[in-house]
């Protein structure tokens, strides 16, 4: 994969008051969606490629001296491209909202289950979302059915797991974890199972198997926000080189034992794609367009 040439350009210029956060492209590329925050005062936008304009969806909170939660709200994009979701937390409470485009109606609902939603993610389907949820101070992952508003738990531990997402046709969930092995424990999780770093995982969801895939490298290195170009291919950004860069990743496999079955042996090749003196702190890809 390479960059377009037009990466560098600058598409919006930004209020140096307002913090700048969760951008996702719309599916269709026409959309971009974000958030910006000021003094605790945040508001969502949609930017509209083909006609130039921003509109504001929604503004809550007041500006204040306090301590910014830049936690919320987060954002997904339908595979439509017609419909934003967005979970924001209002007195106490976890609320789902979903934004027509074309008829600006809002529809609500709330999401009593969870202590917070850190981020999540639309199946290709449209039928299920995948969580990084809080229950009982835990952070995991979960796949949520919309039409009957029921939850599947996918990880149980103490590691903490982050930016889930549907890959390859939905047979896959790929997802940020600090846990140390690549098995789940939904029961009984083992002692010293974290670490300070974050590593990409990839969770077979078609067959439920309870063995992850490891497809970053290193011990001591940060990998956060993967994205998905394809069958075992993702891009994610990483502090490898001390500043948080975009970088690409295959994943592939080799026979390592044969006996009455074949073994293999997964690993992952990388190599940087940007090389910034800044951290880039967000980013989003659209796979049908190529556009980050």
């Amino acid at each position: 994969y390479e960059l377009p040439p037009d990466a560098s350009k600058i598409k919006k210029r930004t209020n140096k008051r307002r913090d700048y956060q969760n951008i996702k492209i719309s599916p269709d590329s026409r959309y971009v969606a974000y958030v910006t925050n000021q003094r605790g005062q945040y508001k969502i936008w949609i930017h509209d490629s083909t006609t130039g304009k921003h509109k504001r969806i929604l503004k809550r909170g007041q500006k204040l001296e306090q301590v910014i939660d830049h936690s919320f709200p987060v954002l997904s994009w339908h595979p439509s491209s017609e419909i934003l979701g967005y979970i924001t937390e209002e007195k106490g409470q976890l609320k789902m909202h979903f934004y027509n485009l074309e008829t600006k109606d809002v529809t609500t609902r709330n999401l009593l289950y969870f202590e917070k939603i850190l981020d999540f993610n639309f199946s290709p389907d449209t039928r299920k979302l995948v969580f990084s949820a809080v229950v009982n101070g835990q952070t995991d992952i979960w796949v949520f059915d919309i039409a009957s508003s029921t939850n599947e738990r996918i990880t149980n531990d103490l590691a903490d797991d982050f930016d889930p997402q549907f890959t390859n046709r939905m047979k896959e969930i790929s997802f940020i974890s600090n846990r140390r092995l690549d098995t789940l424990f939904l029961e009984n999780d083992p002692e010293n199972n974290t670490s300070i770093a974050y590593a990409v995982y990839v969770y077979d969801y078609e067959n439920r198997t309870n063995v992850l895939r490891k497809i970053s490298e290193g011990s001591y290195i940060n990998h956060t926000q993967p994205l998905s170009l394809g069958k075992n291919r993702y891009i994610y950004l990483s502090d490898k080189n001390g500043i948080i860069n975009r970088y690409y990743a295959e994943y592939d496999s080799t026979i390592s034992m044969v006996d009455t079955t074949i073994h293999y042996r997964y690993f992952a090749n990388s190599h940087p794609l940007t090389n910034f003196k800044r951290n880039i702190e967000s980013h989003d890809f659209n796979p049908v367009s190529e556009e980050l």
